[in-house]
């Protein structure tokens, strides 16, 4: 978040304070919501393991995936996966 922070030329304190002020919403969350946006465009047009996607975009493991995506999403990565192998 320091990084986001400083792109923006704000403090921490005043990025958190903005995004709940306006989004209603943590910076933290807002950057877990882009990187399973990144996880899905992923899992959906590459044959890479959820393991990889993970790796490639930043969770310490699979499992932090699986629990992030599944949060936002209402459903697990692998049921993605599957649906686009049953060609749904």
């Amino acid at each position: 978040m320091a990084d986001l922070a400083a792109r923006v030329a704000l403090s921490q304190r005043s990025l958190q304070r903005l995004c709940r002020s306006h989004l209603g919403v943590s910076p933290r969350w807002l950057l877990r919501r882009a990187r399973v946006i990144d996880a899905h465009q992923l899992l959906s047009e590459t044959d890479l393991d959820v393991a990889e996607v993970a790796s490639r975009l930043g969770w310490y493991d699979q499992a932090h995936l699986t629990r992030d995506y599944t949060k936002l999403t209402g459903t697990p990565p692998v049921r993605l996966r599957q649906e686009r192998r049953e060609g749904r």
